[in-house]
């Protein structure tokens, strides 16, 4: 590819190189620069890659992209005595963004996509638009959680794989849009047809430090929608409906007066047998039942549905779609093991908001002499504010907490239990196992009869970050064997 077609809309400050300069590929890490890359230097959280422009270099770079305030005399002299031509932008993270998609033939425009961004809910939303427009016969993926890493990709494999995904004949793709990849801007490059808001609590502050920023970053996705659809239900819906420029609709369970374009009429929670209520909008009113439990998949199936009847999907597609969707892997999914007399769930709940919406749906399914165990931890290098409430909730709203690892990361396991354990009701029964896998084995070795027992935290996960790397963890494996 040509120089001038890559750097399109990178907000180009300074050039060295003809527009012509053929480049074979683009890399943001000087390890793995292949002779004839253009490198670009991004500033991360722990390390800056202006500082491995020399290595670029050496390594058979054609090109260096550099940001623009950092030194950028110094870069220009380094370049210019290397006989490396140099393209200095506003912002490199920024304009990778355009480079990958640039790159791999600006996937994004000839595909649809929509976007889900909030706390909690993106990625069974994702779930259920895929199930909509499969029953209206449309060809579809899904990036996010269960697909990838990082719930949004980074540029270098995000571009690429929408580029596989539309030779492959895929019209719509439903993307979860966290809040780190709206602030860094890898989403930058995309036009959405339509984005989803489900809500707002707190989560990422170790990132985003206040709620304002986190509710910014979420924000600057209306900024690239044609429409955007909003949780009438959640305060920060209601905020960013009244601000956001894009064509908007309202969807919500409750109306106090302010007009809804989307809700629910006579909603059921049919415990183990699923949700039903009537969608109403102005011209539309039909019934939509689904097995997915809970009272947070009413919200979840009404803002998917809202937006599949505003993208032109008939309601019989919504109707159908919904009721025969089965669920999402590690969103209440229930496990077996030899012990038919317990009920083993999995899920990812791993904010406050997300474990007291779990607990308390869980609870309207139990019958009254059951009792509710709930295993959980908390990501290590993460927000460290969630912790002693997360333990709060777990000891107010379960009969008994069991306190473990997960992914502890760079952390001492110790350190982040201990830290949990100052949320927990020491008056309730509780006990703390530090190894997970020892913990679950006890947890369903332990139970009694009728039990159900939540292992909170990972979902689909297969895996276990700790200090010493990723390791295989499969708790739908160890629950069998136990």
């Amino acid at each position: 590819m040509i120089l001038y077609d890559l750097i399109n809309h990178c907000d180009v400050k300074y050039c060295t190189a003809e527009p012509t300069l053929e480049i074979s590929g683009v890399c943001t890490d000087s390890r793995l620069l292949k002779q004839g890359d253009a490198f670009i230097a991004i500033r991360g959280t722990k390390q800056d890659g202006h500082d491995f422009i020399p290595s670029a270099i050496s390594s058979g770079a054609s090109l260096i992209v550099a940001e623009d305030d950092f030194e950028k005399e110094g870069i220009i002299g380094l370049c210019s005595s290397s006989d490396i031509p140099l393209v200095i932008v506003s912002n490199t993270r920024r304009a990778s963004a355009f480079m990958y998609s640039n790159f791999n033939d600006s996937p994004a425009s000839k595909l649809r996509l929509i976007a889900v961004t909030g706390t909690n809910g993106k990625t069974t939303t994702t779930y259920m638009l895929r199930a909509i427009f499969a029953a209206a016969s449309i060809n579809t993926a899904i990036i996010g959680t269960t697909t990838s890493a990082l719930t949004t990709p980074d540029p270098e494999q995000l571009y690429p794989r929408l580029r596989e995904l539309h030779a492959s004949g895929v019209q719509y793709v439903m993307m979860e849009a966290s809040s780190h990849a709206l602030a860094l801007d890898k989403l930058a490059p995309i036009i959405f047809e339509a984005g989803i808001f489900t809500n707002l609590t707190p989560e990422h502050l170790d990132f985003h430090v206040t709620m304002e920023n986190y509710y910014q970053s979420k924000a600057k996705l209306f900024e690239r929608c044609r429409l955007g659809l909003f949780n009438h239900d959640d305060e920060y819906g209601v905020r960013m409906y009244q601000s956001a420029l894009c064509d908007k609709l309202y969807f919500g369970r409750r109306d106090d007066g302010e007009y809804l374009d989307f809700t629910t009429v006579n909603a059921i929670n049919r415990g183990v047998n699923g949700i039903e209520y009537s969608l109403l909008s102005r011209d539309l009113l039909f019934r939509i039942s689904s097995p997915m439990t809970g009272d947070f998949n009413i919200s979840n199936s009404l803002g998917a549905a809202c937006c599949a009847i505003a993208l032109g999907i008939p309601p019989k597609a919504v109707r159908d779609g919904l009721r025969t969707m089965r669920g999402v892997p590690g969103r209440m999914e229930r496990v077996y093991s030899r012990r038919d007399d317990i009920a083993v769930f999995i899920d990812f709940a791993h904010t406050p908001d997300a474990l007291e919406n779990l607990l308390r749906s869980v609870r309207k399914i139990m019958n009254p002499n059951q009792r509710l165990t709930v295993l959980f931890g908390c990501g290590g290098d993460r927000d460290r504010t969630k912790r002693s409430v997360m333990g709060s909730i777990a000891s107010r709203l379960a009969d008994f907490v069991i306190v473990t690892s997960d992914n502890s990361r760079s952390e001492k396991p110790g350190d982040i239990i201990a830290q949990i354990l100052r949320g927990i009701d020491r008056e309730r029964p509780h006990k703390v196992i530090e190894n997970r896998r020892d913990a679950i084995e006890w947890a369903v070795r332990s139970a009694q009869s009728g039990d159900v027992i939540i292992l909170a935290g990972k979902g689909h996960e297969k895996y276990e970050i700790t200090a010493d790397g990723i390791h295989p963890f499969n708790e739908a494996e160890i629950v069998a064997k136990a």
